[in-house]
């Protein structure tokens, strides 16, 4: 976990730094600043990674490239929680090797935040975040803007982003409204490939988030449904120019998720709880090249289209005897499109004595292709629609130091 006041103390600008250097995680960057980056975990791919804000998952079926294309600002941030390994599979099937859940901040007073900054080759950056709080309700709106001419040929970019977050929080329960938009415009000078300096691609995205906990002293509900969209345009000649007569169009792809999910937890004691967690996902796109043909639409902007729909339930129980700390739990996934079910189960356990944490892990991990395996034809790439989901088994065992002026850590895992 790294706590809002080791970000603001630190000399990074983006999420991206933030991240950069965490044991485990590789941030693979195109171009400066938040321009395009890949997340991956322990020699994963950026395919194998989850993003999530206050544990929305606001991954894209289309690519994993996608994965950090979010809204938000750093002075939105409560804290950045890291989970590595498949450990983490009650977030959903995207997580096989690791994700990030951005927790942002519960506001406690009004107050509002500006910062810019400015430096060669046309750069300017604004930060800015307005926080409220009023009674029962509580909330913020996060703004961000960073745009450069560039450091050498085809590298300008300009990117802007909104968070909004609304809560309103009673004795028995809280509701919290989440949207956000950003546009991101890049010059890909060498992104994908040497071969075609004149590379550029704009995505637009946002998301609509609306969530229900309600407490009491023995059970836990939680719900929340989610609508995001992405937009992606990428032009391998920008704007044409120097196009040969073989490239026709640019490719569009439009991607929509909706997504459900239903958290239910029960005290049995006051050391053992059972959960219970159920998501319903659809993710479609509508492409240029990705996915199956729609008849009578060949010579339309988005001619193919494909979509998927996931099921599942996970239950898990959490058990805390003295100084040891377990966790059991199975996920069953449906897949009406293949007809097919699968089961992941994992366990955790702990020992904690002062200073001292061991632990140890087994899970079994999922993921489903995304729709650049299956479809995406290239001079370098073969998609296969017929292509299976991977799975694999993941094994841990770790030790933890821990005191108030030094931290250790030392951990072995199989994938």
């Amino acid at each position: 976990v790294i706590p809002s006041k080791t970000i603001q103390e630190s000399p990074v600008q983006t999420i991206n730094e933030v991240l950069d250097g965490q044991i485990g995680v590789d941030v693979q960057q195109r171009g400066p600043f938040n321009t395009q980056s890949d997340l991956r975990f322990r020699g994963g791919t950026f395919d194998q990674s989850l993003l999530m804000i206050d544990g929305i998952n606001l991954n894209i079926a289309q690519t994993g490239h996608h994965t950090m294309q979010i809204p938000g600002s750093l002075l939105a941030l409560s804290r950045v929680e890291i989970l590595k390994g498949a450990a983490v599979r009650q977030y959903g099937q995207s997580a096989f090797s690791g994700a990030v859940n951005l927790v942002t901040i519960n506001p406690t007073q009004n107050q509002a935040i500006i910062g810019l900054q400015g430096g060669s080759f046309g750069y300017f950056s604004a930060d800015a975040i307005a926080q409220y709080k009023q009674n029962a309700h509580s909330g913020f709106i996060a703004f961000n803007h960073q745009q450069s001419d560039g450091y050498i040929q085809n590298t300008d970019f300009k990117n802007t982003s909104v968070l909004f977050k609304n809560q309103y929080e009673t004795s028995k329960a809280t509701w919290q409204f989440h949207t956000g938009y950003n546009r991101n415009s890049f010059g890909s000078n060498a992104f994908y490939s040497t071969k075609y300096p004149h590379q550029y691609e704009l995505v637009n995205n946002g998301f609509i988030n609306v969530g229900y906990e309600n407490k009491s002293s023995v059970w836990d509900v939680k719900s929340t449904l989610l609508y995001r969209y992405l937009q992606d345009q990428f032009q391998l000649f920008r704007d044409m120019e120097e196009a040969p007569s073989w490239y026709k169009d640019h490719n569009y792809h439009y991607n929509q998720v909706v997504d459900y999910h239903l958290n239910i937890g029960r005290k049995i004691t006051d050391n053992l709880f059972v959960t219970n967690a159920s998501n319903f996902r659809f993710d479609h796109i509508k492409s240029s090249v990705l996915g199956d043909a729609v008849q009578g639409k060949e010579n339309e902007r988005y001619s193919k289209t494909m979509h998927r729909e996931m099921i599942s339930d996970h239950v898990q129980l959490h058990h805390i005897l003295n100084n040891f700390e377990y966790r059991v739990g199975v996920m069953g996934l449906f897949l009406p499109n293949q007809g097919a079910f699968e089961w992941l189960p994992g366990a955790e356990i702990s020992y904690q004595l002062g200073h001292h944490l061991w632990s140890a892990s087994v899970n079994k991990a999922f993921r489903m292709p995304t729709f650049t395996d299956l479809y995406y034809k290239s001079a370098t790439n073969i998609g296969n629609p017929d292509l299976q989901p991977e799975s694999a088994w993941d094994y841990e065992i770790s030790y933890q130091y821990q005191s108030p002026v030094l931290y250790a850590q030392v951990s072995y895992f199989q994938k």
